[in-house]
C-alpha cells in the first residue's frame, strides 16, 4: 500500500491527520494536551539508512517527533518485524536517536530493545521527564489542569 498504512488496520481521519489505530490517534490527543499543534511532526519521516551505490536509502515514519526536545514517539500495538529492522538501521546510523525514543503501547514495562521498554499513554509524561529534558516548563503541564480543549472532547485518551 503506497499510504503507509497497513492494510488490516482502520484508518481514524482526526484533526486534519490519518491515524493507522486508535491508540497511535489517543497518543495524539495526549500530546496535544502537553504541546501546541505546530509543535508536534506527525509521521515524521527520518533516513535510517542512507542510499548506497546498490540500494536506495531506507526511512521509517516515526509516529510523533517533537523537534523542541528531539523526542520521537512511537503508538505501537503490535511490534513487526519490518519495524524492528528499521530501527536496527537506525541504530547502526543514528544510535542517540534510540536513546531519544519513546514507545507507547496499551501494556506497561514490555521490552522493545536494550535499554527501552514500552509506556503506557498515561506514563508518557514521566517519560518524557525521564529524558531529563530541560524544556518541559511548569507553564506546558498544567495545560490538563484547564481541560481538554474543544476539538478533543469525546475523544478518549486512555
Amino acid at each position: 500500500m503506497g499510504n503507509g498504512f497497513r492494510p488490516n488496520n482502520t484508518i481514524i481521519e482526526f484533526d486534519g491527520y490519518r491515524f493507522d489505530s486508535g491508540l497511535e490517534r489517543s497518543v495524539y490527543c495526549y500530546l496535544r494536551l502537553l504541546f501546541k499543534k505546530e509543535d508536534i511532526s506527525v509521521h515524521h519521516s527520518v533516513v535510517v539508512k542512507p542510499p548506497t551505490n546498490h540500494f536506495p536509502e531506507r526511512r521509517w515514519k516515526c509516529d510523533f517527533y517533537i523537534p523542541k526536545l528531539n523526542i520521537y514517539i512511537e503508538a505501537k500495538g503490535i511490534r513487526h518485524r519490518t519495524w524492528k529492522q528499521q530501527l536496527e538501521h537506525l541504530d547502526r546510523l543514528n544510535p542517540l536517536a534510540l536513546d531519544r525514543l519513546i514507545v507507547v503501547s496499551e501494556v506497561a514495562n514490555e521490552l522493545v530493545f536494550r535499554g527501552n521498554r514500552t509506556v503506557t499513554i498515561g506514563g508518557l509524561t514521566n517519560a518524557i521527564a525521564a529524558l531529563n529534558v530541560q524544556q518541559i516548563s511548569l507553564n506546558t503541564i498544567p495545560l490538563i489542569e484547564k481541560g481538554i480543549p474543544e476539538t478533543f472532547r469525546g475523544v478518549s485518551i486512555e
